[in-house]
């Protein structure tokens, strides 16, 4: 039988995340991001690209920044949105222009030593998570997510990391 591999999978991290928000979603949000791919807005896009054509691109050098919602005083974080395909389709009006893979994300993050990380939107609602520039750092490392949030997926009395 085949397994149907879900259309927004970061997406319905964040979502769960957002309903449940303990560790277990929090470890599922940062997995699902290994394998994303991400709109972002960019401002060097190729002048040949049509305008509404998203392009994929390595590292762009200028991305979109924006402020948490619920913090308006704090840092500004880059950009993107989860499922760049699904969400251009439900809100085509947002302006993400250009698709990045997560090693690319993660660059552009770290490259942006100012902000206070990564502020994703999902593509199925209106929910985002944020992630710092230290998990940033420890997901590009290759840190394995459960290592990064403490939290266990292997039994208690197997002490040693599987």
């Amino acid at each position: 039988m085949l397994r149907r591999v879900p259309e927004t999978p970061l997406s319905d991290a964040i979502t769960r995340m957002n309903e449940h928000n303990d560790r277990v979603t929090y470890t599922r949000v940062l997995e699902a991001l290994g394998t994303a791919r991400f709109g972002i807005v960019a401002s060097d896009i190729p002048a040949d690209v049509p305008r509404g054509v998203p392009v994929r691109m390595d590292v762009p050098y200028c991305v979109g920044y924006t402020r948490h919602p619920s913090h308006l005083a704090g840092p500004d974080f880059v950009l993107a949105c989860a499922d760049p395909d699904v969400f251009r389709t439900r809100f085509p009006d947002r302006g993400f222009n250009a698709d990045v893979s997560a090693r690319a994300i993660y660059a552009i993050v770290l490259a942006n030593p100012e902000t206070g990380g990564l502020l994703i939107n999902s593509a199925i609602g209106l929910h985002s998570v944020t992630i710092d520039h230290a998990t940033i750092a420890r997901l590009q490392r290759g840190d394995r997510p459960c290592a990064i949030t403490g939290l266990r997926r292997w039994p208690w009395w197997k002490w040693w990391d599987p």
